[in-house]
This record gives structure tokens, sequence and C-alpha cells, in this order.
């Protein structure tokens, strides 16, 4: 009897071991997830200390709303990996940011040349008249003196001084304008070749091992929002429909907050039996 005891104990610390234990399956919510930094590219433009900050702000996205304790940081090892994966997705990223700033300062730069042109436009058309009104007047005059002919010529070479300036800038703005369309054709053909579903991050949990890669981000925000992406299906949280979540397919919001589909869905996993 008492070696029966015994065994049955057995069973139970070992079904202990393997459900709740190291390495074992938790229950969703029991107890926080430990994580730490891993592999770090520093050919990303974040520092240690800021990529750290977006951890805890990533965190703070399910923590905050649901009252649950469900993730902590270590640096002692033995936690789940996150790391900052550099490769042809970031590059693709970058190369379109550098397009897009491109792109305003020449946006800016054609909007003040065609101030200018207006401008000028403007002055030139006014002298033209003047211009005419002179020359109508001398044909209508059976007499001119010299004065008159001297401010004739004088007008006439300023408005080809205007003309030629007007010119000029044409010539500057239409040379502009084709720099924006190669631009814009530029960077359109980078994004298309980027694609849509184009993925920033994956939690990862197999054979390897377990862990969170992160590969490509352009703002804070989208890093933060990514990360607690991961950390979403690091709990077991999969993808929902709604567009401005945390949880959706794609990082297309811009805001630090879980939607009520984001917490409808992490209180639905928390309140498994």
């Amino acid at each position: 009897m008492l070696k029966a005891l015994s065994f049955l104990l057995v069973l139970v610390a070992a079904a202990w071991w393997f459900t709740v234990g190291p390495g074992g399956a938790v229950p969703p919510c029991t107890r926080p997830i430990a994580y730490e930094i891993g592999a770090f590219d520093q050919r990303f433009d974040v520092s240690r200390t800021d990529f750290l900050s977006a951890l805890s702000e990533a965190e703070a996205i399910w923590e905050r709303p649901s009252g649950r304790d469900l993730f902590v940081y270590k640096t002692e090892g033995g936690a789940l990996p996150v790391n900052l994966v550099y490769d042809y997705r970031q590059e693709t990223t970058e190369e379109l940011g550098s397009i897009e700033s491109n792109l305003k300062t020449n946006e800016t730069s054609y909007d003040s040349l065609e101030a200018s042109y207006k401008r000028l436009e403007s002055e030139y058309n006014s002298l033209k008249s003047a211009y005419d009104r002179q020359v109508a007047e001398f044909q209508s005059k059976r007499r001119v003196t010299n004065a008159e002919i001297e401010a004739l010529r004088s007008l006439e070479d300023e408005l080809n001084g205007k003309a030629t300036e007007l010119n000029a800038l044409a010539d500057r703005l239409n040379k502009l304008a084709k720099s924006l369309n190669l631009n814009v054709s530029q960077y359109n053909a980078v994004g298309a070749a980027r694609g849509e579903t184009f993925e920033g991050g994956i939690y990862y949990n197999g054979p390897e091992g377990e862990g969170i890669n992160i590969y490509e981000f352009d703002s804070r925000t989208k890093l933060v929002r990514l990360l607690a992406h991961e950390f979403g299906h690091a709990l077991g949280l999969e993808h929902v429909s709604d567009p401005l979540a945390i949880m959706y397919k794609i990082n297309n919001a811009d805001f630090l907050r879980a939607t009520p589909a984001d917490l409808q869905a992490l209180e639905t996993l928390c309140n498994q039996k």
C-alpha cells in the first residue's frame, strides 16, 4: 500500500512538472512570461536602452487595461529571447524612407519654385501689357521723340529680361517635376517589391526553440506595436479581424493601445479552464 502511494505521488509530481514546471505547458496568464534581449543587430537605428523601453511599453499595452502581470524582463538568461534581426526587410524600409524624404524635399522645392514662377509670370504679363500699350500709342502718333523711343527700348529690354528669367525658371520646374516623377516611380517600384504583407516580426516555437524575431519597422510606434503583437502570440493569441487591433495580421495603425477586439481575445484566452 505504501509503495503504491509513493508511486502515485511520483506520477502526480511528474504530471505537475510537465504541465506547470519548467519546459511544460503553463495555463495562459497564470504566470508572467519572462523575456530577455537576445541577438541585437546594431544596424537598426535604435539603442539597447530605447529597445528595452519599447519592450516595456509593449508589455503595458496588454497589462495596463487587463490588470494582469503578463510579462517580466530578465537579465540572467533562460528567458524568451527577443531578437533584432537585420535583413532585406529593414533595408527595403530604409530605402523607402530615404526616397520619401527626397520626395518631400523636392516637393517643397517645387512648391517654392512654382510660387516664384507664378509671381514672375504675373510681373511679365503686366510689363507686356504696358509694352503693348506703348507700341499702340507710338503707332497712332505721327511723330515720336527720341526720349519716347528710348523709353520704349528700355521697356523692351526689361520685358526680354523677364522672359529669359521666366524661361529659366520654367526649365528648373520641368527638371524638378521629372525628378519627382522618377522618385515616385522608384518609390512605387520598391514598395511593390516589398509587398503589403511584409512580415515585420515573428513569434516562433518549435524544434529550434522559442523566441521573437523583429525584422522591420520605420518608427518607434511601429516597433512598439510589433513587439506587442508578437508578445500577444507568445501568450497564445491569434489574429483578430479588427484592422486597427494590435493582433491584426498587418501592422497598419498608429496608436499604442489595445482595441476591444484585442482585450476580448485576451480575456477569452485567460479565462480558459
